[in-house]
């Protein structure tokens, strides 16, 4: 019994010491869940005011153009525009010519009062990361030059390279 009143001697400083890291245990805790709370309500704001610029940037590509916009673009764009002539500059600004075995001309139709001229690219063991600098390239609204599709596949050789098949395509006044 004398061994154990030295322990209940100071159990009124021990207790409050205890009670002491029990609070600010509680206090660390409630801090962490509050914050916690305050960050996902930040998130919660940035992903709404995300999506509201996705929604208006959305409505702003698909609302419908005027009948003479098309008509209004190829009218500034150069008399002797050559969508072959205009790839070759692409490709060579991605340096991607080594990637490319072909480009062929495709479909020639005529939409409304204009006709939509396609090239077919053929694009051969290249890296993806080379793929989407030709893609950008290509993709042009001054000349309105746009890609109509890409199939990619892997190279069967070559781990972690593509080959893809491009089709560009252009709209020039139609000529009676």
């Amino acid at each position: 019994m004398k061994q154990l009143a030295p322990f209940f001697r100071n159990l009124p400083g021990r207790t409050l010491l205890l009670q002491g890291i029990v609070l600010g245990l509680l206090f660390i805790i409630i801090l962490f869940l509050a914050a916690g709370k305050k960050k996902s309500e930040v998130d919660v704001r940035n992903l709404t005011d995300q999506l509201h610029r996705m929604n208006t940037f959305a409505a702003a590509i698909t609302a419908t153009p005027t009948a003479d916009a098309p008509a209004a673009i190829l009218a500034k764009r150069k008399e002797n525009f050559s969508l072959f002539s205009f790839l070759d500059t692409a490709i060579a600004t991605a340096a991607a010519q080594r990637f490319i075995s072909s480009i062929e001309p495709g479909a020639l139709e005529t939409v409304g009062g204009f006709a939509r001229q396609e090239a077919i690219i053929l694009y051969e063991k290249g890296t993806m990361k080379n793929l989407v600098t030709l893609l950008t390239a290509i993709e042009n609204q001054e000349n309105v030059v746009t890609i109509r599709s890409v199939a990619i596949n892997r190279s069967k050789n070559d781990s972690g390279l593509v080959n893809a098949r491009i089709t560009a395509v252009t709209l020039k006044k139609n000529v009676p």
